[in-house]
């Protein structure tokens, strides 16, 4: 995918966040576990993306700890979810 515009929202425990493309949620892992981390997400999400009442992220890659992201990244379909950080 073409990185055309990159904008910083936050981070947590796990992930720095950006808005790419105006389209999709990066999250650029932090830590050694990071990676760990987004294949449980994945896992869980494709587990319950056949329950209807939920609005569920569409994962459109997983990406393995390599260079550009050394703990791994996660890169979903979806629009920000917008709230007060809790810092």
């Amino acid at each position: 995918m073409d990185i055309i515009s990159r904008k910083y929202i936050n981070e947590g425990f796990n992930s720095k966040a950006y808005i790419i493309n105006d389209d999709y949620i990066l999250l650029d892992g932090v830590n050694q576990n990071s990676y760990k981390n987004y294949q449980k997400y994945v896992n869980v999400i494709n587990q319950i993306s056949n329950v209807k009442s939920l609005e569920i992220p569409r994962i459109i890659e997983l990406i393995e700890p390599c260079e550009e992201y050394p703990n791994g990244a996660l890169m979903i379909l979806g629009r920000k979810i917008n709230g007060n950080s809790t810092r």
